[in-house]
């Protein structure tokens, strides 16, 4: 949940100034960001019962690879629109398909971890297992303002989480 929660928050706070080069609208980038939202909390129960039937760890490895694509997908559409080659409402209506498929199927992290954790943890076990999901959730965004803030001038972080120092 940690991948996800540090991963939207990224996007939350890069995502207007983004918009704003590509030419899009302040209420255009609310419109995606909402449209997002909107998805992930109609699916998240929809995961959680498929997450009943058939298993937490599916559900969890749907919900993360559906995060690692879409976000592939959107930062494609986004240098698309970057570059020009895409605009308007073509760009805009991309986007905004683009974060909502991602949400639709991200949405199944949140509830199939959970209730992982509860599936392994005896109920007194639990109180103590439960915030370990938490953290994530709530240190994301206090640091990733300042990892945001920070990439674009330090090729060496760049160079290190894309490439890897062996890459050269």
């Amino acid at each position: 949940m940690g991948v996800t929660a540090l991963g939207q928050t990224l996007v939350f706070i890069l995502l207007p100034s983004l918009g704003r080069a590509a030419g899009l609208a302040e209420i255009q980038v609310g419109l995606i960001i909402s449209c997002s939202s909107l998805a992930f909390a109609l699916a998240s129960p929809i995961w959680g019962y498929l997450s009943e039937l058939r298993g937490r760890r599916p559900v969890l490895i749907i919900g993360l690879s559906g995060y690692a694509v879409g976000t592939l997908i959107f930062g494609v559409i986004f240098h698309l629109g970057l570059t020009g080659l895409l605009a308007g409402g073509a760009l805009l209506t991309l986007l905004v398909v683009a974060r909502m498929a991602q949400a639709l199927i991200m949405a199944a992290t949140p509830p199939s971890a959970a209730a992982y954790t509860a599936d392994i943890t005896t109920p007194e076990a639990r109180t103590r297992a439960w915030p370990a999901l938490a953290p994530p959730t709530i240190w994301a965004p206090c640091w990733a303002p300042a990892w945001a803030a920070c990439w674009p001038r330090c090729p060496w972080c760049c160079r290190c989480i894309w490439w890897g120092p062996w890459w050269g």
